[in-house]
């Protein structure tokens, strides 16, 4: 189902540590010095909290419907050091897909960024159009969303960067059974060049 449960310890993990994660198996030296590689392409890496409005109820059944997304994101980092001023952002999207609580889906999103920083001056905006994909296992309370896309050349801040956002619902309004369609979780996005 869309927007779902990721499960990983209660919390999304920072880019950093799931690159330290990928390379436990490397001397300890280079280990260390492929992990802070891949975690300084990271431009920004934001975390916060999201609402969704979907149009119809989902079930198991995979019905075509269309959905809503806003939210802020007030815990933002720069890894490479290229954005230290973006302190937090807010963010909207518009998105439609074939959806589901169980069965694999893809969906299509418009999604908007807004950049603060710490005093709350805006520092530009993000515009991207990205596809998802998805797949639930309510059972087990265990979901994964992900969507990607490049954001488009009239962007005042990351023309041209990946934008990687990822979903994890905690609480929702109804059941599988009966069709859930409101539902309140967190976000992480991370944007970076672009490979």
């Amino acid at each position: 189902m869309l927007f779902p449960l990721l499960r990983r310890g209660g919390a999304l993990m920072s880019a950093g540590v799931l690159a330290i994660a990928a390379f436990a198996g490397a001397a300890p030296a280079q280990a260390a010095a492929k992990a802070q590689a891949a975690s300084v392409t990271e431009n920004l890496v934001c975390v916060g909290h999201m609402t969704v409005t979907l149009s119809t109820a989902v079930t198991y059944t995979p019905v075509q419907d269309t959905f809503k997304v806003t939210g802020v994101m007030d815990d933002c980092m720069s890894p490479s050091g290229k954005n230290p001023r973006i302190a937090s952002g807010s963010f909207t999207m518009t998105g439609s897909g074939l959806l589901s609580c169980t069965q694999q889906e893809t969906y299509k999103l418009d999604q908007n960024f807004t950049w603060y920083d710490a005093q709350g001056t805006k520092l530009g905006e993000t515009h991207v159009s990205a596809t998802g994909t998805g797949k639930g296992d309510p059972a087990h309370h265990e979901m994964l969303n992900v969507n990607r896309g490049i954001a488009d050349a009239g962007s005042t801040r990351f023309a041209g960067q990946e934008v990687e956002a990822e979903f994890a619902p905690k609480a929702a309004v109804g059941s599988c059974d009966e069709g859930k369609n409101n539902l309140t979780g967190s976000i992480q996005v991370s944007i970076r060049p672009a490979t």
